[in-house]
Protein backbone atom coordinates (compact mmCIF):
# COMPACT_ATOMS: atom_id res chain seq x y z
CA UNK A 1 0.00 0.00 0.00
CA UNK A 2 1.21 3.57 -0.79
CA UNK A 3 1.68 6.09 1.85
CA UNK A 4 -1.46 8.18 3.05
CA UNK A 5 -0.10 11.62 1.97
CA UNK A 6 2.86 11.37 -0.76
CA UNK A 7 2.95 14.50 -2.56
CA UNK A 8 3.33 14.60 -6.46
CA UNK A 9 4.89 17.83 -8.19
CA UNK A 10 2.80 20.82 -7.30
CA UNK A 11 -0.13 17.61 -6.74
CA UNK A 12 -0.54 16.34 -3.04
CA UNK A 13 -2.39 13.02 -2.91
CA UNK A 14 -4.16 11.88 0.32
CA UNK A 15 -6.68 8.94 1.52
CA UNK A 16 -7.97 11.31 3.86
CA UNK A 17 -11.76 12.04 2.92
CA UNK A 18 -12.04 15.01 5.93
CA UNK A 19 -8.41 16.45 4.84
CA UNK A 20 -9.15 16.72 0.95
CA UNK A 21 -12.90 18.29 1.87
CA UNK A 22 -10.93 20.91 4.03
CA UNK A 23 -8.07 21.51 1.24
CA UNK A 24 -10.79 21.90 -1.20
CA UNK A 25 -12.73 24.20 0.36
CA UNK A 26 -10.32 26.64 1.25
CA UNK A 27 -9.23 26.94 -2.45
CA UNK A 28 -7.22 23.88 -3.42
CA UNK A 29 -8.28 22.62 -6.88
CA UNK A 30 -9.27 18.67 -7.24
CA UNK A 31 -7.51 16.70 -9.52
CA UNK A 32 -8.73 13.48 -9.11
CA UNK A 33 -11.20 10.92 -6.55
CA UNK A 34 -10.67 7.37 -6.76
CA UNK A 35 -11.69 4.41 -5.29
CA UNK A 36 -9.77 1.25 -4.73
CA UNK A 37 -11.88 -1.48 -2.77
CA UNK A 38 -12.81 -0.10 0.65
CA UNK A 39 -10.19 2.56 0.45
CA UNK A 40 -10.03 5.88 -1.84
CA UNK A 41 -7.19 8.49 -2.73
CA UNK A 42 -7.67 12.35 -3.89
CA UNK A 43 -5.05 14.11 -5.49
CA UNK A 44 -5.34 17.64 -5.45
CA UNK A 45 -2.86 20.91 -7.09
CA UNK A 46 -1.03 22.46 -4.43
CA UNK A 47 2.61 23.25 -4.10
CA UNK A 48 4.35 21.10 -1.15
CA UNK A 49 4.47 24.33 1.03
CA UNK A 50 0.99 25.01 0.40
CA UNK A 51 0.03 21.08 1.13
CA UNK A 52 1.94 21.77 4.47
CA UNK A 53 0.21 24.79 5.35
CA UNK A 54 -3.22 23.52 4.54
CA UNK A 55 -2.49 20.11 6.94
CA UNK A 56 -1.31 22.25 9.73
CA UNK A 57 -4.87 24.27 9.49
CA UNK A 58 -7.06 21.40 8.92
CA UNK A 59 -5.11 19.48 12.51
CA UNK A 60 -5.41 22.99 14.46
CA UNK A 61 -9.48 23.63 13.45
CA UNK A 62 -12.47 22.39 14.61
CA UNK A 63 -12.97 20.34 11.46
CA UNK A 64 -10.38 18.17 12.79
CA UNK A 65 -12.41 17.53 16.08
CA UNK A 66 -15.45 16.78 14.56
CA UNK A 67 -13.92 15.06 11.78
CA UNK A 68 -12.18 12.62 15.30
CA UNK A 69 -15.89 12.64 16.98
CA UNK A 70 -17.50 11.34 13.91
CA UNK A 71 -14.30 8.53 13.86
CA UNK A 72 -15.31 7.98 17.41
CA UNK A 73 -19.26 7.38 17.33
CA UNK A 74 -18.86 5.22 14.17
CA UNK A 75 -16.18 2.98 16.28
CA UNK A 76 -18.88 3.07 18.86
CA UNK A 77 -21.92 1.88 16.44
CA UNK A 78 -20.15 -0.54 13.69
CA UNK A 79 -16.59 -1.40 16.03
CA UNK A 80 -17.19 -3.86 18.78
CA UNK A 81 -19.76 -6.28 18.47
Amino acid sequence: MEPATPEIGTAFATNDLSLAAFMVVRGAKLLTAKRYGRSYKFVLQVTAQQAHTLKMAFVNSECSKFDAAVRDLKTILFGAQ
